[in-house]
């Protein structure tokens, strides 16, 4: 569908504007698709973040897939 409305309206496909189906049916938005050489898109953002890292990042294995981590606050009551 988004392909077509590109199409129609003549403006490029970007990867922000189409969605999987698993990142549609995830409610929290764990998972994100998307190009990562795309300047400003979120998958561009995601990986600019502070909380960004990669696993075996430090083996120069260059992996593909970046991961977020959690935010906790040690001050709030449990």
């Amino acid at each position: 569908e988004a392909k077509f409305r590109a199409k129609a309206t003549g403006t490029p496909l970007d990867g922000d504007s189409v969605r999987t189906a698993c990142e549609q049916a995830c409610p929290a938005r764990a998972i994100t698709f998307g190009d990562a050489n795309a300047a400003g898109g979120r998958i561009a953002k995601a990986r600019a973040s502070k909380r960004a890292f990669h696993v075996l990042g430090d083996l120069n294995v260059k992996p593909n897939v970046t991961y977020l981590a959690r935010v906790r606050n040690p001050g709030a009551p449990r």
